[in-house]
């Protein structure tokens, strides 16, 4: 099959679970076409020379073409933006295109470009585009085009109910973002007892200032860790700032960092601790992938007990879930796995054979790859 992908930036380094999806694709027999989205905005000149030459090669087309953008929307940009992704595309012969992140603005796009393709298109909901506040009354404006995909898939249990209920009560297929697990796999590398690892972007969302605040905790009670926080973000000289005033010790920084960097620290740690909360604007993370790469790993990992996370998480059998926004909870935890070495290891067992079991971006992709053949 040719399949065309539309994705704003690409590739991207917080987004390697959608690399991953379509490098299996390729190695399935597929020719997978990426058209992400130019960093450069388009002189209007240059479309309209464009436009003119398609209306003298091919009137009929390209007057239907334009009619079709302004009836989506009427937006320059919008109208730029697509038609000169159209012309890049419009002889290729997709059979299909999909989004793996559908924000409003995806919605309209795939839509244009399936129309006028004349191809099935076909919508993912992660997280970031599916619970802001300000993109639920969007949806609801473009509920006749989402019914209209062939299908809409989600990445959890959790997503689908919330989907069913706030968006479109129409069937949901469930693909899990996965793990490649030849590569996230637990090696014989010895280990620091004390190594804690958490990595993020930095944002309101992964409640990262619970954890600095139950590292104060066992700090006051004088035991002993070293806390690596892997990342980037917004929330960082917030981090930076609570760590001075409350004399937190034993913290480093790396910034963001290439996968086979963060394989090499997650090898070196003992455990993995992402302490995430439903931020004041309504966006969370659901099943975060750097969880499931800690677990691949064979690390026990903290989390809370939110958004569905029983779906990845077992309590006390594959990891550890505690209340969120609850340091002292966490400072318990962290305190358990730093003190049982037999309790570490039971965990991180478990935890890789759940993604093995449900995890795997084998197992998935091919379940992706049965939707994408459907008619």
């Amino acid at each position: 099959m040719r399949i065309l992908y539309l994705i704003d930036k690409f590739p991207k380094t917080s987004e390697t679970f959608i690399s991953n999806e379509i490098n299996e694709l390729i190695n399935l027999g597929h020719d997978i076409h990426v058209l992400s989205k130019k960093e450069k905005k388009t002189k209007i000149l240059f479309f309209i020379k464009q436009m003119i030459s398609d209306l003298i090669k091919y009137p009929i087309k390209t007057i239907k073409t334009i009619n079709i953008l302004v009836n989506i929307r009427r937006e320059k940009e919008f109208i730029i933006e697509n038609y000169l992704k159209y012309k890049i595309i419009r002889n290729q012969g997709f059979d299909s295109i999909h989004t793996p992140f559908s924000f409003p603005h995806h919605i309209d796009n795939i839509y244009f470009l399936s129309k006028a393709l004349n191809i099935p298109f076909s919508l993912s909901f992660k997280a970031i585009d599916l619970y802001k506040e300000i993109h639920q009354q969007e949806f609801k404006k473009r509920r006749k085009i989402i019914k209209k995909s062939r299908v809409i898939l989600t990445s959890s249990k959790y997503n689908k109910e919330h989907i069913q209920k706030s968006i479109i009560n129409k069937n949901i297929k469930l693909i899990h973002e996965s793990i490649d697990l030849n590569f996230f796999k637990p090696s014989n590398k010895p280990k620091n007892k004390n190594q804690i690892i958490s990595i993020c972007r930095f944002k309101e969302k992964k409640g990262l200032k619970y954890l600095l605040k139950a590292l104060d905790i066992l700090n006051k009670k004088n035991i002993k860790y070293n806390l690596t926080l892997i990342g980037d973000g917004p929330e960082k000289q917030n981090y930076e700032k609570l760590i001075k005033l409350l004399d937190i010790p034993n913290i480093t920084f790396t910034g963001t960092l290439t996968s086979k960097e963060i394989k090499n620290y997650l090898e070196k740690s003992s455990i993995f601790v992402l302490p995430c909360i439903i931020a004041k604007n309504k966006d969370r993370d659901i099943l975060p992938n750097v969880l499931k790469e800690a677990m691949a790993m064979g690390l026990p990992v903290i989390t809370s007990n939110i958004c569905g996370i029983q779906e990845l998480i077992t309590n006390n059998k594959s990891g550890l879930l505690i209340p969120p926004k609850n340091p002292e909870e966490l400072a318990k935890a962290i305190q358990k796995l730093l003190k049982n070495s037999k309790l570490r290891r039971k965990l991180g067992k478990n935890a890789r054979k759940k993604i093995q079991k449900d995890f795997n971006i084998k197992t998935e992709v091919k379940k992706l790859e049965r939707i994408f053949k459907t008619k």
